[in-house]
């Protein structure tokens, strides 16, 4: 079964630098958004699975109310639920229902890992100074986000 699924992004593209590798690679998962029809449904079933409530404040993101934990290894969860207008994580909820939304990865050197991402035909597109979205080739892929090492989660 699963020798038939393709992957969405090219594995040169992003490889794993778990052995030291280069420093435009993928070191590892920052974080995951999970796109929720509500928080105040999601919010109290992921503190009792996390061990507590949500971190006070909240992640500005168009079109969206957001809730996160950080974990104790500084990696972060966080749910995402349309503020009640049309925006990224109403379409996604419409399109593909509750889930996963988007997985970030953390590299050393963003700019680098762009440049390879562009050599193998994968777009990406600036969502901060430090964070930029991975345009996937497939539409049925999730979105992934490259984060700088040196962005703090917290």
């Amino acid at each position: 079964m699963y020798d038939r699924i393709r992957p969405a992004y090219p594995a040169a593209a992003l490889r794993w630098a778990l052995d030291g590798g280069s420093p435009d690679a993928v070191r590892g998962a920052a974080g995951v958004d999970v796109a929720a029809e509500s928080l105040a449904d999601a919010v109290p079933a992921h503190g009792v699975l996390l061990g507590g409530p949500p971190e006070p404040g909240h992640d500005a993101l168009p079109g969206a109310d957001t809730a996160r934990w950080i974990l104790p290894d500084g990696r972060y969860l966080r749910l995402l639920a349309p503020d009640g207008g049309e925006g990224p994580v109403a379409r996604h909820l419409r399109r593909r229902g509750r889930g996963l939304y988007a997985v970030a990865f953390e590299v050393d050197d963003l700019e680098g890992a762009c440049r390879r991402l562009a050599r193998a035909d994968v777009g990406t597109r600036p969502l901060t100074v430090e964070e930029v979205l991975v345009e996937p080739p497939g539409p049925l892929a999730a979105r992934i986000t490259l984060r700088s090492a040196a962005t703090p989660t917290g």
